[in-house]
């Protein structure tokens, strides 16, 4: 039984490698309806713009209506970071049953933190299908997907954000030289440019990727596979 969870483990990161644009992560959730009896599947992002405002979007195979007015029934959990560790929702906890569907068991929500301000949620609606008694479903799902999220907050980084800013090609060279360790400096002096505008443009791809510093920054140009190491 291990041995087949991780080759399912190494599948699904896999697959969700070869996500580069929006529909192919909206397809991937729907795959994920037909691995194990689950209903619908997808991942909440929350940013936090300011003090008081909240962008939320939801991605994939997911009820959004029904599955906001699921959620506003716990406000103590699921309102912006509220939720720290794996929550299972059960059939009997959900007031209003006309947002239920009928071969819906429960709802596992796992939490994660993206870059910069992003903080969501992957979704899984489980149904009534499912092998596993549920209430060993939170602790069983909870361990696998835990695995497979940050590949999916990744996905996300990648296809959803990447047409929303244009980086240009000059800030691209400065963040590939800056990966290799050369200091703004060194990087004005091979790309013939100043050390204020090597800085500048270094500047720029942090801005536009969401990163808070040079390092975090490297690390999503790796993400986005602008890297070659």
């Amino acid at each position: 039984m291990w041995v087949i969870k991780m080759k399912k483990i190494k599948f699904l990161i896999d697959e969700i490698k070869k996500v580069k644009t929006k529909p192919q992560l909206i397809s991937f959730f729907k795959g994920i309806t037909s691995l194990d009896a689950y209903c619908w599947a997808g991942i909440i992002i929350q940013e936090n713009e300011t003090a008081t405002c909240v962008n939320k979007k939801i991605i994939g195979d997911l009820p959004s209506d029904k599955l906001e007015k699921i959620l506003s029934n716990f406000p103590n959990k699921f309102s912006y970071r509220k939720l720290t560790e794996i929550e299972f929702i059960f059939r009997e906890e959900i007031e209003n049953s006309i947002l239920v569907d009928d071969d819906l068991s429960g709802i596992l929500l796992l939490p994660f933190h993206g870059a910069g301000n992003d903080f969501g949620y992957f979704v899984l609606g489980i149904s009534k299908r499912g092998s596993n008694p549920v209430t060993r479903i939170s602790e069983k799902l909870g361990w696998f997907w835990s695995i497979i999220v940050p590949y999916l907050y990744a996905a996300y980084d990648c296809a959803w954000k990447e047409d929303q800013v244009h980086i240009t090609k000059r800030e691209l060279e400065c963040i590939r030289w800056a990966s290799e360790g050369k200091t703004s400096w060194e990087i004005s002096q091979i790309l013939n440019i100043s050390e204020r505008t090597a800085n500048f443009h270094i500047s720029n791809y942090i801005q536009k990727t969401g990163s808070t510093n040079r390092q975090q920054a490297i690390a999503k140009c790796l993400l986005k596979g602008h890297l070659v190491l």
